[in-house]
């Protein structure tokens, strides 16, 4: 049932781009970064939301802040998504030993992950766009 309904979310192009990186990774063109099926279908979504906001621009259906606005929320999204991916594989195994060594807090190690897995995302998030902004505000500086 939940796989039918994300079926249906499914925009057009998100399957044409995530097919795009999977054929990308396969020949060798993403170096050696190693993608999961789950972080190729991550990237084929922000690509599609990009792809969908270029779209209305082209159609003056948005303004360019409202472009720029949209496409900075799609890859927002990605990071966060990629932050949590990374934040679960650190910790799920290490609060799986301690809930195994001591079974009476696993309610609270699942409470404690999830509580810090929110600020770690969204510090991530933040120091990522910071340094995105830093490397853009160079890269202007030495055009102009």
């Amino acid at each position: 049932m939940a796989e039918e309904e994300r079926l249906e979310e499914l925009k057009p192009y998100e399957l044409i781009y995530s097919l795009a990186y999977m054929r990308a990774q396969e020949a060798g063109l993403l170096g050696d970064i190693e993608l999961s099926p789950s972080e190729i279908g991550t990237l084929g979504a922000m690509s599609s939301d990009i792809h969908e906001t270029l779209l209305k621009k082209e159609k003056k259906e948005i303004t360019s802040e409202e472009a720029r606005q949209e496409v900075n929320s799609a890859i927002k999204t990605t990071i966060g998504v990629f932050i949590s991916n990374l934040y679960d594989k650190v910790t799920e195994p290490i609060a799986q030993k301690i809930k195994e060594r001591i079974p009476v807090i696993s309610v609270v190690v699942d409470s404690v992950r999830t509580f810090v897995k929110e600020k770690v995302i969204k510090k991530g998030v933040e120091v990522v766009e910071q340094a995105y902004n830093w490397v853009k505000n160079k890269i202007k500086a030495l055009f102009s």
